[in-house]
């Protein structure tokens, strides 16, 4: 028992610092990481707790429960890299331990280990685990919802009281983290399994929990957008009608990038690989789908995956980390079917910890190697920069503003709030209100046109752009001209 504890310990170590390593060095110069990260740096910033911006003074498009825990997290740390980060750790960690806890009960411990490998070791939940986005956070709270009618059904216990007000918890958490987007992954699973469940005591019980539940957690969010809509009519064009309903428009009126609707299927083959290759091959054995339709748990699983890759492939725009829910549920499936498996020649314990192997040695080495080329490709030097130009204003004393460029995040490198536009920061630096100006390269000769001379203090090249830069400049100093001999 305790030399399992301690492999289970390690096991959870090697993930949690695998997902940490992938992340470095942290920014946020990738996937709008930079508009998440302004939403708690806003309410810190400006006690906007309520509705926030982005960093171009747009209005955000999300709700705002995930800056509501980095703010409070940066309270008791003062890290933002903790603070943006650590949510999303925190719920992967908790789907793992799910998973960990589920798997071990339907399989024993080979089913706990393969549960969470399955989880752990893929492409989207090592770029997930860290990144300062809402997926995984938005992760956590649906896989626990859908886990929760799990639970009760493998256990054959009744739906309590209690349990419908948990899963309104959860749901109302789900909603003010990223909208009713829930209701695509557990909805159309949970009206598949209730044709074909059978004769269940649960089943009624179980439908009218989520409608329940369904109902009082929209309430904080119709709440909140109603209230959003008041304060700013913007609001509703740009969050309602475009973010929201944009989504399902098609053609030449399309708002974003439309896929095909067989777009999530090859992304999950080869970003779930070696997992997904094992989960065709469950769900083709005629054992695994004879017993998965014999118990109501197992066939809640099934349909609670395929319900939501259906749903979600239905949506015409798609993104890959967009589908990431349904991954926890892959995961919990195939722990459920272990038993099966293991009377097959690839389910046996050598079959398990050779795909296992193969995955964290795959995985592991990819993730050491990511990291490492972005040391040596300084993919954190816009961070470093910001850090020494709030050095520099420290000792020297001197205030500065930021010219809007491409990277949102280089506003939080270097300690402001909004950016000012070229003709602001010239009349700022003449007028000595500001010592200083953070400018990139395509702004740079209008700014000089505006002020004249300009003196470079520190200057960093783009990452991902060798062409484009960023100087911090103030203005030049005029010649000393030396008075004539007496």
């Amino acid at each position: 028992m305790k030399f399992s504890r301690w492999l289970a310990i390690l096991w959870f170590g090697a993930i949690i610092g695998t997902w940490i390593l992938r992340g470095l060095p942290w920014n946020l110069d990738e996937y709008d990481q930079a508009k998440q990260a302004y939403t708690s740096y806003e309410m810190v910033g400006r006690e906007a707790w309520w509705f926030q911006h982005t960093p171009r003074q747009g209005s955000a498009t999300k709700p705002p429960l995930m800056g509501w825990m980095s703010a409070g997290i940066y309270d008791v740390t003062r890290s933002w890299d903790v603070a943006w980060r650590l949510p999303s750790l925190l719920a992967a960690t908790g789907i793992l331990t799910l998973l960990w806890k589920s798997g071990r009960k339907v399989s024993g411990l080979w089913g706990a280990w393969l549960a969470t490998a399955a989880f752990a070791w893929n492409l989207l939940s090592i770029r997930l685990a860290t990144m300062v986005r809402t997926d995984m956070v938005l992760a956590f709270f649906i896989f626990a919802s859908g886990w929760l009618i799990w639970r009760r059904l493998q256990a054959e216990e009744r739906w309590t009281g209690p349990d419908t007000a948990t899963l309104t918890l959860l749901l109302a958490a789900a909603t003010m983290t990223k909208g009713p987007i829930y209701h695509a992954f557990l909805l159309p699973g949970l009206l598949v399994w209730m044709i074909f469940a059978g004769a269940q005591e649960n089943k009624k019980r179980i439908a009218l929990g989520y409608f329940l539940a369904s109902v009082f957690s929209l309430l904080p969010f119709l709440l909140w957008t109603g209230w959003r809509i008041q304060g700013d009519p913007a609001f509703y064009d740009q969050v309602v009608v475009k973010e929201f309903l944009g989504r399902f428009t098609t053609g030449e009126k399309a708002v974003h990038n439309n896929q095909t609707w067989y777009f999530y299927l090859p992304h999950l083959l080869t970003k779930f690989a070696p997992w997904s290759l094992l989960l065709i091959a469950v769900f083709a054995c005629k054992d695994v789908r004879l017993a998965i339709r014999r118990n109501a748990a197992a066939l809640w699983l099934g349909c609670w995956f395929l319900g939501g890759l259906a749903a979600m492939s239905l949506v015409p725009s798609k993104r890959v980390d967009r589908i990431f829910p349904v991954v926890p549920v892959a995961a919990l499936c195939l722990a459920t079917c272990l038993p099966i498996l293991q009377r097959k020649r690839w389910g046996q314990p050598r079959s398990l910890i050779a795909l296992g192997t193969l995955a964290v040695l795959g995985y592991g080495g990819y993730t050491g190697a990511l990291a490492w080329n972005g040391f040596r490709e300084k993919r954190g030097s816009l961070v470093k920069f910001g850090r020494d130009v709030r050095n520099r204003a420290a000792q020297g004393r001197w205030e500065y503003l930021i010219v809007e460029g491409r990277d949102e995040g280089l506003l939080m490198y270097a300690g402001k709030l909004a950016f000012s536009d070229v003709k602001t920061a010239a009349a700022a630096l003449k007028s000595g209100s500001v010592q200083a100006a953070i400018v990139d390269s395509r702004n740079l000769r209008k700014l000089r046109d505006k002020t004249g001379p300009l003196e470079t203090i520190l200057e960093v090249a783009h990452p991902s752009d060798r062409d484009y830069s960023y100087s911090l400049v103030r203005l030049a100093s005029p010649p000393t001209i030396p008075s004539p001999a007496s």
